[in-house]
């Protein structure tokens, strides 16, 4: 984060001082939002979250339901044969 330059004990802050500390924040969020959706505003970690959130999803409705469908099947067939000894 950018530091007040103490260049004298005045309680307030110059303009040249004001308009250093005001040229480090836009670097700094320049830098995030860089790294959040790219200098295109297409890539970042925007994206790659979007995408992971795409790949889990397709898990979740691909092999979920098979996951689910056998579980019953196998408690089903628990229930009615009972455990094996």
């Amino acid at each position: 984060m950018a530091k007040r330059p103490r260049q004298s004990s005045s309680k307030y802050v110059t303009h040249v001082e004001c308009a250093k500390i005001v040229d480090g924040l836009r670097e700094e969020l320049k830098t995030m939002k860089v790294a959040l959706v790219g200098e295109d505003m297409r890539g970042g970690l925007v994206k790659d979250v979007q995408e992971i959130k795409s790949a889990t999803g397709f898990v979740k409705t691909v092999f979920l339901p098979i996951i689910l469908s056998v579980s019953a099947a196998v408690i089903t067939y628990l229930a009615v044969n009972g455990l094996p000894h």
